[in-house]
């Protein structure tokens, strides 16, 4: 009956461990389709292949993916090594070590069973980790991730069992202590390779990183003082912001929690993609974003009213579509109220008005955000997952000019 008892939780080990594969290996697959810098949908559901798709970015999925707790050295290799790639090996690993012992009977040796204990705490202790990292760092959780955190607790769970239920040596042999230790680093040597192995075929296969030109600033010059003043001390840059553009809200978010934000010394110029200002479009993108821009302008604390557009940019954009301008100004005084005395005079809308005309007289594609170092553009595509690689490259290659004049 033990025995029968023993095979039942070693078969639950190595189903546990091919349900985190599953899980690990789809997150690991849609983390490679993004490397070619491209927008992709993505998997996001507690049982892969059931849901559909997310193709405009908004799950948990999505944040957890492009944040920058989703892969490790990003600063050394363009989008960095994803977390669920080494995830995948370790399920690997487990599938093996749990059939080896299976099919070779020793899952009923106690000795054995506390190595697959000791094991199964790597995913284990990961997942806590990455749990907590999602609920305070990153304000999301991920449905896959979630998949795996379940996996790596019946993992566990699975192999306390089977020690609880393994048998102890009844007379070990002279040299048992020194055979299992043997036996133990065998397979942690195993589990090493069965995780860089992997990895390094990863960064042979993974696409190169392509250096390119994605546009310059032609007039960078702040003649009309249109710009807000530098945040940082570093290399010069200049962000083109639209107070209520979802995106940039996502940006300032992902650029903040880089270690190469603290590098640059960083002004903004006001974009508002909204006609009631904005000549150049014929329709509003983001209602009530040239009424919140010019609150912005003439505040004492501009940066303090940027954060607060960004983070209700929906609710904002939803006053000024259904009840107009006035709803979207009673927001903005409510909560500014010193912006009141000049949100709507002449020298406020005209300041505005040159900021248009800077992007114009730059030839800057209607888009936010935007961001050029040393007046060079940020490709899109380094904007999310190569954001610290891309950006470092960027910084290095204006130190170099400058070094250079």
């Amino acid at each position: 009956m033990t025995s029968l008892r023993t095979m039942i939780t070693s078969v639950l080990f190595i189903l546990f461990a091919l349900g985190g594969a599953w899980f690990a290996g789809v997150s690991t697959y849609d983390f490679f389709l993004h490397l070619d810098g491209q927008v992709h949908s993505i998997t996001c559901s507690y049982v892969p292949g059931t849901a559909e798709r997310d193709e405009l970015g908004t799950s948990g999925c999505y944040a957890v993916m492009m944040s920058p707790y989703s892969s490790v050295m990003r600063d050394r290799t363009w989008a960095g090594i994803p977390i669920a790639l080494p995830g995948l090996a370790v399920f690997i690993y487990m599938i093996f070590i749990g059939l080896e012992h299976l099919l070779l009977g020793r899952h009923r040796k106690r000795a054995d069973a506390v190595y697959l204990v000791a094991a199964s705490l790597l995913p284990l202790v990961t997942s806590i980790a990455y749990y907590y990292i999602s609920v305070t760092k990153v304000g999301e959780v991920c449905k896959m991730c979630v998949g795996i955190y379940v996996m790596s607790i019946g993992l566990f769970l699975a192999a306390v069992a089977q020690l609880i239920l393994a048998r102890r040596e009844q007379e070990p042999g002279p040299h048992h202590i020194r055979n299992t230790i043997l036996r133990y680093l065998l397979w942690f040597v195993e589990g090493v390779l069965f995780v860089v192995i992997p990895v390094i075929m990863y960064m042979n296969l993974k696409p190169e990183y392509q250096e390119r030109n994605c546009g310059e600033l032609v007039k960078p010059e702040d003649r009309s003082s249109i710009m807000l003043p530098a945040v940082g001390q570093g290399v010069p840059a200049i962000e083109v912001l639209d107070p209520l553009c979802p995106s940039c809200e996502v940006f300032r978010n992902r650029l903040a929690d880089t270690e190469v934000f603290g590098r640059l010394s960083m002004k903004t110029v006001l974009f508002p993609l909204d006609s009631e200002c904005n000549w150049m479009l014929k329709e509003p993108v983001h209602h009530g974003a040239c009424l919140v821009s010019r609150a912005i302008l003439c505040s004492t604390d501009p940066e303090k009213v940027i954060d607060w557009a960004l983070e209700n940019n929906v609710e904002i954009r939803k006053a000024a579509k259904e009840k107009g301008q006035d709803a979207v100004k009673a927001m903005v005084l409510e909560k500014f109220g010193d912006v009141s005395q000049c949100i709507d005079t002449a020298e406020t809308k005209q300041k505005l008005n040159l900021s248009l005309r800077w992007i114009m007289a730059n030839s800057l594609p209607l888009l936010t955000p935007q961001l050029y170092v040393n007046n060079r553009r940020l490709c899109d595509e380094d904007m999310d997952l190569g954001l610290e690689y891309g950006l470092g490259r960027l910084i290095e290659a204006g130190s170099t000019t400058e070094g250079g004049k």
